[in-house]
């Protein structure tokens, strides 16, 4: 049997790198993990500890560059797009000349070389510098294994990991994945796997155990070692997505169980990992803990829950809404709005260069008209950018 400690601690944001302590109106503001702090790994004797995260003060970068963006960049701010091209020559690439996108997301089909990723993040790049744009994020899904996007860089995958039974194993190879990527340009990655396998389940062979504390471990290591290395990290697939009956990327998928179950197993990684993950993805499978029909990403109960009942003081970001509209049948804009509403900070969506415009249009729209309140961009926006603003990417922060 294992026993899981839970430890509170409330943690006294400094003033050094982190911003200022302006107040910020709107619903829970949140503290971002900088580059270096220390963090919960987790114990090795198979107990898990969880610290309280401090609450949000926007970095002082962050306000004056939110002051100075008219609506329209405030709300491109929220989204990170994913690329179809391995050339600054591709439309969604150039188009960072002229929209100003939160970040652009590099996979697998935009890879040919280390060298030639290494230039396309930076083309990216200066793109967005010469129209005066927000430095973007440069996202890759690098969770390492065999769905990683670069095959050639660390980390190691989970499973391999795991079974080494070594949590520092993890911390080590996101230190080393997190500094390889910064040298490409790539500034953020959609890792560590926070699910808990399931053996013979949808995502098994990808994930780091069958049990609950032993993930919280590994995950808490590998965002400590991403920290260490200057890298955001961005920890999914929040409530947890290892039992879902399909990979939700691929097709709709559904977690089965009550809340009560979820919060003995799926949540565990989870509430280990709260207050020091910069970022966290919210899952793309229904559950029947909720509605049992809509994306956790696009449900306000299950952002609620990890917001309230967790205490994650972080950005909350969405996987890919394209793949959402699997089980939801609706349109990208359709699922882009519900995710605002219901607390997401950060929109990633793949697909065409048209619908990610469809959707971008579809939150100006519904600001526009109050669906949805100035008040909650305001909020994700600062959100969005202290996180930019606390790794570095903002001009003087």
């Amino acid at each position: 049997m294992i026993t899981i400690i839970v430890v509170v601690a409330v943690a006294v944001q400094g003033s050094g790198g982190h911003g200022s302590s302006l107040p910020l109106g709107g619903p829970g503001p949140a503290s971002v993990l900088s580059p270096g702090d220390g963090g919960t790994a987790g114990s090795g004797d198979g107990r898990v500890r969880v610290a309280r995260a401090a609450p949000f003060t926007p970095a002082a970068t962050a306000v004056s560059v939110a002051a100075g963006l008219p609506l329209s960049s405030q709300i491109s701010q929220l989204f990170l797009i994913g690329l179809d091209g391995t050339s600054s020559s591709s439309p969604d690439v150039a188009a960072f000349a002229s929209i100003d996108w939160g970040g652009a997301v590099l996979g697998r089909e935009d890879f040919i070389s280390d060298s030639q990723i290494g230039s396309l993040a930076g083309d990216i790049t200066a793109l967005a510098k010469n129209a005066g744009n927000v430095p973007p994020l440069i996202a890759a899904p690098q969770e390492g294994g065999p769905d990683t996007a670069f095959t050639d860089l660390p980390p190691e995958g989970e499973a391999t990991i795991g079974v080494s039974g070594n949590s520092e194993l993890a911390r080590a190879q996101a230190q080393l994945a997190g500094k390889q990527l910064l040298a490409l340009g790539v500034n953020m990655t959609f890792a560590p796997l926070a699910d808990v396998d399931v053996l013979g389940g949808a995502l098994s062979g990808r994930l780091f155990s069958t049990n609950p504390a032993a993930v919280a471990r590994f995950a808490s290591a590998a965002v400590s070692g991403y920290a260490a290395a200057g890298m955001i990290s961005a920890a999914g697939h929040f409530p947890g997505a290892g039992a879902a009956s399909a990979d939700p990327d691929e097709m709709t998928a559904t977690v089965g169980g009550s809340l009560k179950a979820l919060e003995q197993r799926d949540l565990v990684p989870f509430a280990a990992i709260a207050a020091n993950a910069p970022v966290i993805m919210m899952s793309n499978a229904t559950y029947a803990a909720f509605d049992g029909v809509t994306p956790a990403g696009l449900l306000p109960q299950a952002v609620g829950l990890l917001r309230d009942r967790y205490g994650f003081q972080g950005v909350v970001m969405t996987d890919d809404l394209d793949a959402a509209l699997l089980a939801t049948g609706g349109t990208a804009g359709e699922a882009a709005v519900s995710a605002i509403q219901a607390g997401d900070d950060l929109l990633y969506i793949t697909g065409s260069p048209a619908e990610q415009l469809s959707a971008y249009h579809a939150v100006l729209s519904a600001v526009q008209s109050g669906r949805i309140p100035r008040a909650r961009i305001r909020d994700a926006l600062l959100r969005v950018l202290s996180l930019k603003a606390r790794y570095g990417l903002l001009a003087g922060s």
